[in-house]
Order: structure tokens, then sequence, then C-alpha cells
């Protein structure tokens, strides 16, 4: 999917790294454009969840040493 105008380009195989939208023209490097594309999912995503969450959410900070059990120690 264009990430500047939304085209679906059906026509990629995985062979295709490279790609000019036919309705925008924008130049396209395969995997740049496909990271941009999750990077704008997963921000609607987490937008809906915030918008339509009521409860108020937290960060708790957790030290991971007291989680592990056994790990074994650096030498000072």
């Amino acid at each position: 999917m264009c990430v500047n105008c939304g085209f679906y380009n059906q026509d990629l195989t995985l062979k295709i790294r490279e790609w000019t939208c036919p309705d925008c023209n924008t130049f396209h490097d395969r995997d740049v454009n496909a990271a941009i594309n999750i990077k704008k999912f997963a921000l609607i995503d987490q937008n809906l969840i915030m918008i339509n969450s009521p409860v108020e959410r937290s960060v708790e900070l957790v030290d991971l040493r007291t989680m592990v059990g056994g790990m074994k120690q650096e030498a000072t």
C-alpha cells in the first residue's frame, strides 16, 4: 500500500524491491514503505484503544533482576 496516497498494489511479488505508485508517482523502496505502513497501522490501532478505553492506563516500573531467578552475577 502506498504510504502517500493509499493505493493498494496487488501486482507486487517478493522479488520486486522497488516500485512507483501508479496513482501518485511516488517511488518506494518496498521495505521502507512496508515499515511506514506497519507503524501507521500500529499507531492507528493504539489511538483507537486509547480513545475507546474508559480505563486510565499507567506504567509500572519493574526491576527485572527480582523477576529472574538463578542469574549469574557479574564479576566486580
